[in-house]
């Protein structure tokens, strides 16, 4: 019999114990997750920040009339398992007196990169891509869209991290240039900005 009491009062414990760890394991993670979201919009404000002000820096570098950031991000799923990879529009500066471009939320944002091989293609395979807008195909919508907002060229930069390619940086101009730019600046610029975006602040 009282070996029964003991065993009972062993389970008892048992099951007291489990619900005391319970107990603080949801407090110590509610406690973690309050302590990681506190200060976190104005942590978002001070990345954007930097990296707009580094866009801005770039942008007058080049006398360019834009300058963005693009990051890669899978959409849904196709039926066979495969993700809907797209690219969208994350920050821009534009230069004094120029406008956003025309609808900019439609057509630089969740954009498939199944669609965009003329541009996303040129600028996986290397560092960087100058590109004229009369160079691409006719049957390019890029081209189209280019066009409708007076784009005639622009400069590319790949954000890449351990080989991993998280996005892309792009400067663009709308009048004619006389001469292919220097890719250095934009480069190193995608790669302060691409250790600003995956930073933990």
């Amino acid at each position: 019999m009282i070996e029964e009491i003991l065993s009972a009062s062993g389970i008892v414990a048992g099951v007291a114990a489990i619900h005391i760890l319970k107990y603080i394991s949801g407090r110590w993670t509610e406690w973690l997750k309050s302590n990681r979201d506190r200060g976190k919009i104005q942590r978002e404000l001070n990345r954007n920040t930097s990296v707009q002000e580094l866009l801005a820096v770039l942008r007058d570098h080049y006398n360019a009339s834009r300058a963005k950031v693009f990051l890669f991000h899978n959409g849904e799923y196709y039926h066979n398992g495969t993700g809907v990879e797209k690219f969208s529009l994350t920050n821009i500066v534009v230069k004094s007196g120029m406008a956003y471009p025309y609808e900019f939320n439609n057509f630089y944002t969740n954009q498939s990169i199944s669609q965009s091989l003329e541009i996303i293609k040129p600028i996986c395979e290397s560092d960087s891509v100058y590109l004229l807008t009369e160079s691409m195909p006719e049957s390019s919508v890029w081209k189209d869209i280019f066009r409708f907002n007076k784009i005639k060229a622009h400069l590319f930069a790949k954000i890449d991290y351990k080989g991993k390619i998280e996005g892309f940086v792009s400067v663009s101009w709308h009048e004619d240039i006389n001469r292919i730019p220097q890719k250095q600046e934009i480069e190193e610029a995608a790669t302060e900005i691409g250790i600003l975006l995956r930073k933990r602040l």
